[in-house]
């Protein structure tokens, strides 16, 4: 008891210091506790589990509780179900309701009507549990202080067939709502390598030109959606009223615990906000965020821009013959997204906005909003990675760098299991195929054309090779040229990511 309350009274004495560095020994304290303290409302740290979990709803419940009139949407069927349980991942563990996908599967494949019937009447009617949610907390990356609601994401589990029904909504709403070319995201052919082309493209016209790119991120934004301008956004949109009908129904009202300390906390009722875990709601969140995200492209003799978005990342990419004209553009735009947020709730941070300049504008600061940014090295957008050489020479060390750690595990694993004989070499193979190669290949497609670094990484390869199999280096090359049918140095193109 007496080093407990030693162990409090430091705690308490340190995350009064304020220091970034401090705040993370403090959690480090608590070993059992994912979330040891949180700032209430009134600027007292509260301790408790209740407190907390009602200081982490106040963040999701803005308005008062209002109680649920459940209401019936004539849906049609759900002709769309085989679809919808077809792009489900495979990836994922089971849902709220204990329940994962390859069994959704298995009872698609072996009583389809049963399902079918389920999908339909729930697509209909308002099934309670279909509404319930348990909220994981993880926190964000870079953040100087973890005792605040703002630093954590709020991911809901959800029952894996609802999330299936969300599934085949998405499918009929994007038949008929269409958002901005920039904006990427949620959608089919329109994920990060689409998102990326538009980058690589616009950086490939370049010369002569001042380059500058920011990186910018929405605040608050699936937790602040307001239903009802939502609602009128779609409508705007020429979405079918019935839809619109259901969207207002699975949005509002839901109730979610809250998962933190290894315990689970009362009831909530939420009113704001979509799910962020269902795959309706980055689409929903593309809808309401379309006008802050608005394509903003300018080709004009002096100047080029381009904005685009993926999902709540926003990326302004500035091309000028003059390094002033570059960072007046940048701050216009960035203040021009900031004011149209603000106006859906939403905000755009400067401190966790991150710029890089190119060539001779890498140097210089920009003023944001009366912030001086200074622009870093290194900028990563979507897993991408550039430097102010624009090249992608910091991309390939970063995941080749990456590709090491893998390496070591999968050699982990062949020592941990060596009293039961350890892994054959099939698996090690299936391993290395199926961890190491997406790793080490990621974002090859802009890669393919500095020979010098596909050398590199073929050299990395072959070296994994030697490590896992203990063969020598021709011997490397002739597995990959025996399982491929393709010299080592042309086998990359497997790898390349799909249109």
């Amino acid at each position: 008891m007496l080093l407990r309350s030693r162990q409090e009274f430091i705690r308490d004495t340190i995350q009064k210091a304020g220091d970034p560095a401090i705040f993370r020994l403090a959690r480090q304290l608590e070993s059992r506790q994912t979330l040891a303290s949180m700032h209430d409302s009134d600027g007292r740290l509260v301790y408790r589990h209740a407190d907390i979990s009602d200081r982490i709803a106040a963040q999701l419940r803005p308005g008062d509780e209002q109680p649920w009139h459940p209401s019936t949407v004539v849906m049609d069927p759900a002709c769309e179900l085989e679809s919808a349980i077809r792009r489900s991942p495979t990836n994922t563990g089971p849902g709220l309701d204990d329940i994962g996908y390859p069994f959704i599967r298995y009872w698609w494949k072996e009583k389809p009507d049963c399902q079918k019937r389920l999908v339909d009447y729930g697509l209909t009617n308002h099934i309670p549990d279909w509404h319930s949610a348990e909220v994981v907390l993880i926190p964000k990356a870079d953040k100087p202080r973890y005792d605040v609601v703002n630093s954590w994401h709020m991911i809901h589990l959800l029952p894996t067939i609802a999330k299936v029904v969300g599934r085949i909504v998405l499918l009929r709403i994007t038949k008929h709502v269409v958002l901005g070319q920039t904006q990427f995201g949620s959608r089919r052919k329109r994920g990060v390598y689409n998102a990326m082309s538009v980058v690589f493209e616009f950086l490939r016209h370049k010369e002569g030109f001042k380059c500058a790119m920011l990186l910018i991120d929405v605040e608050g934004g699936f937790d602040n959606i307001d239903i009802d301008l939502l609602c009128d956004f779609l409508a705007a949109r020429e979405c079918p009223a019935v839809l619109i009908h259901w969207v207002r129904r699975s949005a509002g009202n839901r109730v979610v615990r809250f998962r933190f300390n290894g315990r689970i906390s009362k009831p909530y009722l939420v009113n704001c906000g979509v799910p962020q875990g269902s795959p309706l709601s980055p689409f929903l969140f593309g809808v309401y965020v379309a006008d802050v995200f608005e394509p903003r492209l300018r080709y004009s003799p002096s100047g080029r821009t381009v904005v685009s978005s993926y999902v709540d990342n926003g990326d302004i990419f500035v091309a000028s013959d003059s390094r002033d004209l570059t960072r007046y553009t940048m701050a216009e735009l960035f203040k021009d997204y900031d004011r149209i947020a603000r106006g859906r709730r939403m905000g755009v941070s400067t401190i966790k906005t991150k710029g890089i300049g190119f060539g001779r504008t890498a140097s210089e600061d920009l003023d944001i909003d009366g912030e001086l940014l200074t622009p870093v090295e290194d900028l990563r957008v979507l897993g991408y990675r550039f430097n102010v050489f624009l090249n992608m020479s910091s991309h390939v060390s970063y995941w080749l760098e990456r590709g090491l750690g893998v390496r070591r595990r999968i050699s982990a694993l062949g020592r941990r299991f060596a009293s039961d004989g350890g892994l054959d070499a099939w698996c090690t193979y299936r391993l290395f195929q199926a961890a190491y190669l997406p790793t080490v290949y990621f974002g090859l497609e802009f890669v393919t054309d500095y020979t010098s670094y596909v050398k590199r990484i073929q050299v990395h390869v072959n070296d994994c090779l030697r490590y896992l199999f203990r063969c020598p280096m021709k011997l490397a090359s002739n597995i990959m040229l025996a399982e491929f049918g393709t010299p080592p140095v042309h086998i990359q193109g497997r790898y390349l990511q799909r249109r």
